[in-house]
């Protein structure tokens, strides 16, 4: 362990326990974490947990890591007392390591241990292999299919469902006790596209054989029938100026917010930008964003302004190429456009505004209006959010209400 310094007690643990082959991998992970800004401390009391774990499985006669289960590691950190599964080496942090070891160790993860998970790794496989979805919309599907499944069949059914008792009127209850519990029309649609995808999977695996993905409700969600929630301009620059740029986390801020408001970035273009996106000789940033297609963006004075104050003043040391990085360690990129959607939530209420909408599309949906005030085509405006289609592009013509007005035909009967 060239990253920290063990005690003989646990080395001789780990060395005696399943981990003892796995040990150059362990070291390998220590090594990461510590460029990612892990303290030695931290580290220390994570590979003491598993060496304590080690010595559980001992005691159980579970000798090589192969045989060792998810429900094993849940029940060691289960056991543990709650002084024990606090903290950045709580036991909380422990499967993660577990699997962590046994992917750089060569080894498969390990067979699901209930039906339910069995036949959802199976569907995921197929979204993989069959279908070439993101794993992003991967696990979005997965959560769907598995309360859906949870429904009809129970969280740990004792055999393998048998599907073809599935009936229309037990998709249909499902979908329309979602819409009740949940109201979004967007989350209602995605669950149905989900339930879709999973119905057309067990046609072709022959578990069904009646195609009831076309007897799934569809949402009434009509394009273009809702106006863009957006910022006026006065009210972003009360969001930016909310940051504290004094502060690592307040640079970081700042820059994000100024992506969305000057550039209108995705939430998840802005968690995938990385260090080799900037292109500073040709002030261009490198964007890789839906649909895996590649735009380049003129990036404006204060934007990489603020970009190189992050880079030189407020990103801590570490050996991820992702250019926003979490504040506390292990220092690596966000692992999703939430961490995004959180940082307009938490600038919003610094600034004490409350819209109806508080995610990252905010300042997108701000700087197309902006743009359709300042005489910007519909065309320039698809340009520069990077919309595939026009139409897409056809709702910000409602945008600016005022430039609307004169258009409006008189009530009838007078004025309302």
């Amino acid at each position: 362990m060239n990253s920290i310094s063990l005690e003989s007690h646990t080395l001789r643990q780990l060395t005696e326990g399943p981990f003892g082959s796995y040990l150059v991998c362990l070291d390998a992970i220590l090594e990461k974490a510590t460029g990612e800004g892990c303290s030695a401390v931290t580290l220390k009391g994570q590979v003491q947990l598993l060496a304590t774990f080690g010595e559980w499985l001992g005691r159980k006669g579970v000798e090589t890591l192969g045989d060792v289960t998810t429900g094993m590691v849940q029940d060691f950190v289960h056991s543990q007392p709650p002084v024990r599964a606090r903290g950045y080496s709580g036991a909380r942090f422990l499967p993660r390591l577990v699997s962590q070891v046994r992917t750089l160790g060569g080894l498969s993860e390990p067979p699901p241990e209930n039906l339910l998970q069995s036949i959802m790794a199976s569907f995921q496989r197929h979204l993989v292999l069959e279908r070439g979805l993101a794993e992003s919309t991967i696990q979005v599907y997965a959560s769907y299919v598995r309360r859906f499944l949870i429904a009809q069949f129970g969280a740990d059914p004792v055999e393998r469902p048998n599907f073809s008792v599935l009936t229309q009127a037990d998709i249909v209850g499902h979908v329309i006790l979602a819409a009740r519990r949940w109201g979004s029309c967007q989350t209602v649609q995605l669950m149905v596209t989900a339930l879709r995808a999973f119905l057309n999977y067990l046609l072709l695996r022959g578990d069904i054989h009646t195609n009831f993905a076309g007897s799934v409700l569809k949402v009434a969600n009509w394009r273009l029938q809702t106006l863009p929630k957006a910022l006026e301009p006065e009210l972003v620059q009360q969001l930016l100026g909310g940051c504290d740029r004094g502060t690592p986390a307040g640079k970081r801020d700042y820059a994000i917010l100024l992506l969305l408001a000057r550039l209108g970035l995705r939430g998840g273009e802005v968690v995938n930008l990385s260090l080799d996106s900037i292109d500073w000789d040709a002030g261009q940033l490198i964007l890789f964003g839906k649909s895996r297609r590649l735009d380049r963006l003129p990036l404006p004075h204060d934007l990489g302004d603020a970009i190189a104050a992050y880079l030189q003043h407020g990103r801590p040391v570490c050996s991820t190429r992702h250019v926003f990085v979490r504040a506390l360690p292990p220092y690596r990129g966000f692992s999703s456009s939430v961490a995004i959607c959180d940082i307009v939530r938490r600038a919003l209420l610094r600034a004490g505004l409350t819209p109806a909408r508080k995610g990252a599309h905010l300042l997108r949906h701000g700087l197309a209006k902006q743009m359709m005030r300042n005489g910007a085509s519909l065309t320039e405006i698809g340009q520069l959010l990077r919309h595939q289609r026009v139409d897409t592009t056809a709702i910000y013509a409602k945008v600016d209400q005022e430039a609307l007005q004169p258009l409006a035909l008189p009530w009838p009967g007078g004025a309302v």
